[in-house]
């Protein structure tokens, strides 16, 4: 035996694969797999973009909510105030700048031409979180007997922006 010569085994490698004719590779079929598996994920990612989107803007749309209902709560609690203070002193004609919980009024009263007879304005600053702010306003005309009775209370206008 020549010791130089290399000996060839008849044994197959364990890298190695038998190749039949007329097979396939799987390799395209593993890059395949690959590409489906990406857009799936495309998807996915578009998917929860548009989710979060939606989730942002119904989030700031219930803030903004939040806000006109509190400045229209203020309004409201002006028109209160004025008619308490109306029954104690029939010459009260307003307040500017209220302070109620997170936000304030203001309260103007003008006298009509009959006696008792008063119209209201009244304005709510609301706030909420992550600065939004709301006004409304609030015009009321009420008639006040001398005993502090209200015979008639008429909303003319609300605003709110």
């Amino acid at each position: 035996r020549a010791a130089s010569s290399p000996t060839r085994s008849t044994r197959p490698s364990a890298t190695s694969r038998p190749v039949m004719p007329g097979a396939k590779s799987r390799c395209g079929e593993r890059g395949f797999a690959l590409v489906i598996a990406l857009a799936y994920l495309l998807f996915l990612s578009l998917f929860a973009a548009a989710f979060l989107r939606t989730v942002r803007l119904n989030l700031a749309d219930a803030f903004n909510d939040e806000a006109r209902i509190e400045a229209a709560s203020l309004a409201r609690a002006g028109v209160e105030k004025a008619i308490a203070e109306l029954r104690r002193a029939p010459d009260y004609r307003g307040e500017d700048d209220t302070a109620l919980g997170d936000g304030r009024f203001t309260v103007r009263v003008e006298p009509l031409a009959d006696a008792g007879n008063f119209r209201v304005t009244a304005r709510g600053d609301g706030e909420a979180p992550q600065r939004r702010y709301a006004h409304a306003e609030l015009i009321v005309d009420l008639v006040i007997h001398p005993d502090g009775t209200i015979a008639a209370l008429h909303r003319r206008e609300v605003r709110a922006w």
